[in-house]
């Protein structure tokens, strides 16, 4: 209960364990520690550790959960990849996830990200093909590569976002490619609508007014009644327009 440290590759390849809980002292889990235990089911993470290093989880096939208390602060590279079995996985707040951290985790479904999550670097969520939501609390979209859900069908999932950040991660890759963008709490906020526009015309030409300022105007103009002419002495240049508009603005 003193070890402050599990060291590298402690149990590595150990392939009949199938449970365990890591002493309340522990601060660090090495690198290598618990890579390629397919048996290992069960992981009970105390609330003191603060580093998940290198590989430290890779290949372990049958974890089916884990869950990271707050206390982390650094999850390593490659520390879960090919956890093929886990379905979901919470990161914590103040966290930096690392280099694959999760790349390869087919059967994950849900990553929930803490509101202070700091950085996320490449591939972390690559190759997890069945990647329905993720849940991000951060109001400031965090720090990511363009390449984090690389190969992860994204185009099909949904995003949650706080209420008041969801036009931010709409103009911001990588998140801007998710299928699905909606407020944490289920709703999506209905924008405020410009005014509708009006239509003059004068001097041959059509003017654009609306009571929203700093609009763009979005106009629809047809001509479809043209008729071919023949080459006569006179020809007549009456046309019809069907002319509509609509205002946008940012927000």
């Amino acid at each position: 209960n003193s070890v402050t440290t599990i060291g590298d590759s402690a149990f590595r390849n150990c392939s009949g364990m199938t449970s365990i809980t890591i002493p309340e002292s522990v601060t660090s889990i090495g690198e290598y520690v618990f890579e390629g235990c397919s048996s290992l089911i069960s992981v009970i993470i105390p609330n003191s550790l603060k580093f998940i290093n290198y590989r430290a989880f890779y290949g372990c096939s049958g974890l089916t959960s884990v869950t990271i208390p707050d206390s982390v602060t650094c999850i390593g590279d490659y520390a879960f990849e090919n956890c093929i079995s886990l379905s979901s996985i919470t990161i914590p707040n103040n966290c930096s996830i690392e280099y694959r951290a999760f790349y390869g985790c087919s059967n994950l479904t849900s990553v929930t990200i803490g509101s202070g999550c700091r950085l996320l670097f490449e591939k972390i969520f690559a190759n997890c093909q069945k990647l329905t939501d993720v849940y991000c609390y951060a109001v400031q979209v965090p720090p990511t590569s363009h390449n984090v859900f690389l190969d992860s069908n994204i185009e099909n999932a949904t995003l949650h976002v706080p209420a008041e950040s969801i036009e931010l991660y709409k103009t911001t890759l990588p998140w801007s490619n998710f299928g699905t963008i909606v407020a944490l709490d289920g709703d999506t906020p209905k924008p405020n609508k410009c005014a509708t526009p009006t239509i003059s015309y004068a001097n041959g030409k059509l003017k654009f007014n609306c009571e929203t300022d700093d609009v763009l105007f979005n106009p629809t103009i047809k001509n479809d009644d043209i008729k071919p002419y023949n080459r006569t002495e006179e020809i007549d240049l009456c046309v019809t327009y069907q002319i509509s508009v609509y205002a946008t603005r940012e927000g």
